[in-house]
């Protein structure tokens, strides 16, 4: 049996009187690749930051690796969503003051579970993997943005999340950066590591094994866009994009 490492049951959402997110509810396994798509403005950020707990929804229950969000203090909440949980944004929100390595390793100082020689060594063998090590020490605004957001998947999983939560992480990048930084999320995805990302781009959502379409609020639909085989020879986005012109996307 698979593990469900996420569950969304009855997620609702509502702000000043308006509803955001409408009775959502499905579950995630462990080492699944899942994206969110859908119109802008039919909640799939909000739905990524009530799932991650940065955000509490209105109603409905959120429950992570068989913890349930409301039976966290907000310290524990924090503790999980830092030690458990990787983020990558659309903008990588780095600290200006901070080196890419700096920036990358500061997690891991906030967690305090690592001595500073093996969270260094750590984060050197991601910027190597990532192929970024010779920007480390480059201030922020130096670097491209395709290297600043491989630095960014360098800061999401230097605590080794369980998952990673995407909010459109390509969505400032050309084509050939976004290629990148999706070949790397993919090489990740096989090492066991869930991810959850919402994109409005077909061509990254072609890469997860499962796509779920927002319509207002609600899940309309959910698609499974085909065999790697398939991705390929370019089979699978050409199934998803058909998939998504019926929802009218």
């Amino acid at each position: 049996m698979n593990q469900i490492i996420l569950e969304a049951k009855g997620i609702c959402k509502s702000f000043e009187g308006s509803e955001v997110l409408r009775d959502i509810s499905f579950q995630v396994e462990k080492g699944e690749f899942v994206a969110v798509m859908g119109q802008s403005g039919c909640g799939k950020s909000t739905l990524l930051y009530s799932l991650s707990g940065m955000d509490s929804p209105t109603g409905g229950e959120v429950v992570f690796e068989g913890q349930k969000f409301t039976d966290l203090s907000e310290k524990e909440m924090e503790k999980l969503r830092l030690t458990r949980m990787g983020f990558i944004f659309q903008r990588a929100n780095f600290l200006k003051n901070l080196s890419i390595e700096d920036n990358i390793i500061f997690p891991a100082f906030q967690a305090g579970e690592k001595s500073r020689q093996k969270i260094v060594k750590e984060a050197e063998e991601l910027m190597e993997r990532m192929g970024i090590m010779s920007v480390a020490d480059h201030d922020i605004r130096k670097v491209s943005g395709g290297q600043l957001q491989r630095a960014a998947i360098c800061r999401a999983m230097i605590n080794h999340p369980a998952i990673l939560f995407g909010d459109e992480p390509t969505g400032a990048l050309n084509s050939s950066a976004t290629k990148e930084v999706m070949d790397i999320l993919e090489k990740i995805h096989q090492t066991g590591t869930t991810i959850l990302l919402v994109t409005h781009d077909a061509k990254v959502a072609a890469r997860a094994e499962r796509v779920i379409y927002l319509e207002d609020g609600r899940i309309r639909d959910e698609y499974r866009p085909g065999s790697l085989e398939d991705a390929k020879e370019g089979k699978r986005e050409k199934t998803l994009d058909d998939w998504l012109a019926k929802m009218g996307f």
